[in-house]
């Protein structure tokens, strides 16, 4: 991200699905985000 230490969790997931017919899906995701916790002011 363009600030990361801003950020607190970032994550990644992919996948990779194989079709009859030769047919081949890729899925891709990643994001970051800053939650706040409980407590914070």
């Amino acid at each position: 991200p363009k600030d990361a230490a801003r950020f607190n969790v970032e994550d990644f997931a992919a996948a990779f699905v194989r079709l009859d017919g030769g047919i081949i899906l890729d899925f891709r995701i990643a994001w970051a985000m800053h939650p706040d916790t409980p407590g914070d002011t």
